[in-house]
C-alpha cells in the first residue's frame, strides 16, 4: 500500500477494505489494462495536452522501470508531445498517502499551475 505504517493500519482495520478480488474483477482489470496499453484505443484530440505519469519507485503495480517507461512512451507514440514522468524514491502504490506525500501534492499542483499558464 504505502510506507506509512499508520495508513496501512487504518486500511487493515477498516471494514471497507481487505475484500477478496473475484475472478470477474480480475477479468475486468485485465480487460481495462489491455485497452489502456493498446495504441488503437487512443484518439489524440490535442497533441499539446500535457500528460503526467507519477508512481512510487517501490510500487508493485509499476512492475519495473522498463514497463513504466513503456507506458510513458506509449503516450508519446500515439501523438502526445508533452509527456512527463516522475518516480518517487521509497514510495509504494498510494503515493498520496505516503509519509512525504506533500512532495507529490506539490508536484501535482506545480504541474497544474504550469499547464494553466501555458493554455
Amino acid at each position: 500500500l504505502c510506507s506509512d505504517i499508520l495508513v496501512c493500519k487504518e486500511y487493515m482495520d477498516s471494514d471497507l477494505c481487505g475484500f477478496t478480488f473475484t475472478c470477474n474483477a480480475y477479468n475486468a482489470l485485465f480487460d481495462v489494462m489491455e485497452m489502456a496499453y493498446s495504441k488503437d484505443n487512443y484518439e489524440v484530440k490535442d497533441e499539446n495536452q500535457k500528460v503526467l505519469f507519477l508512481s512510487g519507485e517501490d510500487d508493485p503495480c509499476l512492475i519495473n522501470l522498463k514497463e513504466f517507461r513503456s507506458a510513458v512512451n506509449l503516450f508519446k507514440q500515439v501523438g502526445y508531445k508533452n509527456v512527463y514522468a516522475k518516480l518517487y524514491k521509497g514510495m509504494r502504490h498510494e503515493i498520496l498517502n505516503e509519509v512525504n506525500k506533500e512532495r507529490v501534492y506539490d508536484d501535482i499542483l506545480h504541474f497544474i499551475e504550469e499547464t494553466k499558464e501555458n493554455n
